[in-house]
């Protein structure tokens, strides 16, 4: 009867053991994550900017966001670093949406770049100035700014 019970105790021990060491092989691989800098001005004044993982891009359109704060879309950034392309009716332009950006009574607010330039600063920033008005809106604003993230490093 002892080497009954001595014989399941190893058993358990042994199949404990294998258990364990199998869960730890089966962990997934740690995926790297990023995260970026950003600053925007409107007509003068700060209306964001700070250090956040909501970063994003894809091909050559670039975002950051925080929250419902304040996010930018930058899209057909340059590819050369010192390169600087013109916003205009195509496919380049600064799209700038929040709450509380001008406005002061928690609206939401989105900003449409109609001119300016954005600039690859470097590997990893890209800078942006022109001018904007909201969706529908016939008033003009200036912007300027910049993002910044390792993420960006694959624009090419």
């Amino acid at each position: 009867m002892k080497k009954t019970f001595l014989t399941i105790a190893v058993l358990l021990g042994t199949f404990s053991l294998f258990l364990s060491s199998c869960n730890k092989d089966d962990d997934p691989p740690q995926t790297p994550t990023y995260s970026g800098t950003f600053e925007v001005y409107m007509d003068g004044d700060k209306v964001g900017g700070g250090t956040t993982n909501e970063v994003g891009m894809v091909s050559a359109t670039l975002s950051i966001a925080q929250g419902e704060d304040i996010g930018l879309l930058v899209s057909a950034v340059p590819i050369t670093v010192g390169e600087t392309l013109d916003i205009d009716d195509s496919n380049r332009t600064v799209v700038i949406d929040g709450k509380n950006l001008l406005l002061s009574d928690g609206s939401d607010e989105m900003y449409f770049a109609f001119d300016g330039t954005i600039t690859r600063v470097s590997n990893t920033k890209f800078s942006f100035e022109g001018n904007c008005s909201a969706l529908m809106g016939t008033t003009t604003h200036t912007f300027s700014g910049y993002m910044e993230s390792d993420v960006y490093k694959g624009v090419e």
